[in-house]
């Protein structure tokens, strides 16, 4: 898994050893509402052990549907800059608008190159998030909230 703009591909390219698991206490992740023109998305935002900067997941379906909805496909996006945990209001280069629709802690479960699972814990959402790849040449993703 190479996400894009991260500052160390090779170290992304291979699983991360079980003592790097161990995330700190205020792993995060947050939930983004992305409006752009006529067109609304939600991005799903991780912070993960060795990483600079978070992982980036669009999701076409609203929050309050993934436990319902079964398995989700998503699409990786390049690695956000921390400041979008908290950040809401409009993006640089006329990119539309974020409002943040939840945040919370998570603790990492696994992590792969194919597979990332974590249980959140946000004032909307909790449980565990599982993401595996479906397609990675396409960055196309699969997401289960249980």
């Amino acid at each position: 898994m190479v996400w894009q703009d991260s500052p160390n591909e090779n170290a992304q390219s291979h699983p991360i050893p079980d003592a790097a698991l161990r995330p700190s206490p205020t792993a995060h992740f947050a939930v983004l509402q992305h409006q752009q023109c006529h067109y609304t998305h939600w991005d799903l935002l991780l912070e993960l052990p060795a990483r600079e900067l978070l992982a980036a997941f669009r999701v076409d379906h609203p929050p309050d549907t993934w436990a319902t909805a079964g398995v989700l496909p998503i699409q990786a996006l390049p690695d956000h800059r921390r400041i979008y945990l908290d950040y809401e209001g409009p993006i640089s280069g006329d990119r539309g608008t974020v409002i943040r629709y939840d945040r919370g802690t998570l603790h990492l479960v696994q992590y792969t190159p194919t597979h990332i699972a974590v249980e959140i814990t946000g004032a909307l959402l909790h449980g565990r998030l599982n993401l595996h790849a479906a397609d990675p040449a396409t960055n196309r993703w699969n997401l289960h909230l249980a």
